[in-house]
């Protein structure tokens, strides 16, 4: 996609530079990841990306989402607040909450309430 953009096709991305992809932890999920690529095109010399945005390896202090061995509640609850705040607390209609979880506005606030949940 971003290679298209800028007439940049062609371009490959190096073995070390696709496990670094693979195995960073990602907390700014999809637009990170879609910046980090976009970026890399914009500053690629040549035909191989470059991707020295961050260190290889495991991402020292970084929390993954199941470290803590969370119950499924938690998770739910998690998963819950994280798409609230990505809404900005939008509950129904184009884009809300409701809408990103596949269920319908009564049905959030249910499961909510069931988990002990406010808004």
């Amino acid at each position: 996609l971003y290679a298209r953009k800028y007439g940049r096709t062609g371009l490959e991305l190096s073995r070390k530079d696709l496990r670094m992809l693979m195995n960073y932890a990602w907390p700014g999920n999809v637009r990170e990841l879609q910046n980090v690529i976009e970026r890399a095109i914009i500053l690629a010399k040549g035909a191989e990306l470059q991707i020295p945005l961050f260190p290889a390896g495991p991402q020292a202090g970084v929390k993954g989402t199941f470290d803590d061995l969370p119950t499924l509640d938690e998770l739910q609850r998690r998963y819950i607040k994280h798409v609230f705040e990505y809404t900005r607390g939008r509950v129904s209609g184009s884009g809300g909450a409701a809408e990103i979880l596949g269920m319908k506005r009564t049905s959030l606030y249910s499961r909510m309430k069931a988990l002990g949940k406010q808004k």
